[in-house]
């Protein structure tokens, strides 16, 4: 017996490991289960946000169209002409009905001196001054803030509009005349010009195919559910008139649907957690990354729009001042030389009222080709606005150099311009200044712009060198006044 008892008292004890290999695992999923649902989370957010971004850069870009589609055709005596001073019917059809028919415009509203209604019209169609239209609160209180712009070219304002067909993008500009040069006095009181565009089908699908936001819908007057990303459509006075809502990407909850069943296989088989672990993150990195490029790509699209003429794809003038300053300061290090060339077409105004502005436009735009093939690469080309253009040339501080470049671009724009099977003919004035030193880039645009004006004043098609006794002249006296520039599609 005794025996039989110490035998049994030296057998090892069995060692119990299956509750804290269970806890092991627990513990192990609760951090795995945490740490999954923190990146799950992070990762919706940063596509969220990134769609988001990208929708707001959307509805900016056709907000911005559409204020400088309106300011365009505000901006224009012959607007002025043919809707405030002489209403004239037969002039509609080709100039405000060419909005409908290449920009998507739905409906125009034209408002006399005394707010009083002109002209109204619903996709091409006139209808009448007492369309219920002119009613809508929404509308009067866009109006009631279009009467507060400032009496000046660019003045603008946009809003969106719910009308009886549905949410339209408004803009409004005062009608405002280039220059006193009709047989009419200027008028104290300025008409309205308003134009929209309705937030329909068309317009949702051509912002989900060209910014890929699939799902985009308009709600009026609603509100997303809670699994819906939106942007808020605001009116007149900041009210959210509509909701653009949308399905935002989930990378994130996606990547988990896709590992749940794998996850419940590796905690079985351990022996595959840790490559199905490697797997997942790999792609969660790159789903990562997929939502933050497109954030950035929508940051740099906003910010090349902003240094940028839309309409020639140049330079505009603040990037312009940005490289000229930067010569400015290079010439102060290392004693290198440039020289401002500041352009204005002569007979611009010919053309757009003679072809209308869409030619303006293609007038503009192959300006814009011929200058930059005859600029070299290190020098700047630049769309100041309207038909004015400045060009940057880099090393060269003489009339010599300075001369030939200009003449050049003078020789260049007398060819004839082949527009819709017209052969136009203008003609390219040149100011030219250098660097004097004094290492203010406005200072130096203004001399340039001296000297152009004393090129005009002696007949255009010629270039003209500042000198400082246009400071003290006549002809500085009348440039001081600023010179209205020449409307077209796309100004600043």
């Amino acid at each position: 017996m005794t025996a039989a008892t110490d035998f049994e008292s030296d057998q090892p004890r069995p060692i119990r490991i299956g509750t804290p290999l269970v806890l092991l695992l627990v513990l192990l999923a609760l951090l795995m289960g945490g740490l999954l649902t923190f990146a799950v989370r992070g990762q919706d957010q940063v596509a969220r946000e990134a769609a988001r971004t990208i929708a707001q850069a959307a509805f900016n870009a056709e907000r911005d169209g559409l204020e400088n589609l309106v300011r365009d055709y505000s901006w224009w005596n012959a607007s002025v002409e043919n809707l405030i001073f002489e209403f004239n019917q037969e002039w509609i059809p080709e100039n405000l009905d060419w909005m409908v028919e290449n920009f998507g415009v739905s409906r125009i509203f034209v408002l006399g001196p005394d707010r009083t209604p002109v002209y109204a019209s619903l996709n091409a169609e006139p209808v009448a001054k007492q369309d219920p239209a002119w009613q809508v609160p929404l509308f009067r209180a866009l109006v009631a803030r279009a009467r507060s712009l400032p009496e000046e070219p660019g003045a603008s304002l946009s809003a969106y509009v719910t009308f009886d067909d549905g949410v339209h993008l408004a803009a409004a500009s005062k009608l405002l005349q280039e220059s006193d040069t009709s047989e009419h006095p200027p008028y104290p009181d300025k008409g309205i010009l308003i134009v929209t565009k309705k937030i329909d089908d068309a317009f949702l699908d051509a912002i989900r195919t060209k910014f890929r936001l699939a799902g985009l819908e308009l709600r009026a007057g609603g509100q997303a559910d809670a699994h819906s990303a939106a942007l808020a459509l605001n009116g007149p006075r900041g009210e959210t008139v509509a909701l653009a809502s949308w399905p935002p990407p989930q990378p994130g909850t996606k990547l988990l649907e896709g590992l749940i069943l794998p996850l419940v296989i590796a905690f079985v088989l351990v022996g595959g957690l840790m490559a199905v672990i490697v797997a997942r993150a790999r792609r969660a990195g790159l789903a990562l990354q997929q939502a933050f490029d497109a954030r950035v790509a929508a940051q740099q699209e906003l910010e090349y729009a902003a240094r940028h003429d839309p309409l020639t794809d140049l330079p505009n003038r603040a990037l312009f001042l940005e490289h000229l300053a930067s010569a400015i300061a290079h010439g102060e290090r290392y004693g290198s030389s440039f020289t401002v060339h500041y352009l204005d077409l002569d007979g611009f105004k010919h053309v757009n009222d003679t072809f209308g502005h869409p030619a303006g436009d293609q007038l503009l735009r192959g300006l814009a080709n011929r200058l930059t093939g005859i600029v070299r690469a290190a020098d700047i080309a630049a769309r100041f606005g309207g038909d004015e253009f400045a060009v940057l040339q880099r090393g060269s501080g003489d009339q010599k150099d300075a001369g030939l470049l200009a003449d050049r671009m003078i020789r260049a724009v007398q060819k004839p311009f082949e527009i819709n099977g017209h052969s136009v003919h203008v003609t390219l004035s040149v100011g030219i200044a250098f660097d004097t030193g004094g290492g203010d880039p406005e200072e130096i645009v203004r001399k340039a712009d001296r000297a152009l004006y004393r090129a005009k004043a002696n007949g255009g098609c010629c270039f003209e060198f500042y000198v400082a006794a246009l400071d003290n002249s006549a002809i500085q006296k009348v440039a001081g006044k600023r010179r209205q520039p020449s409307h077209a599609t796309g100004d600043e």
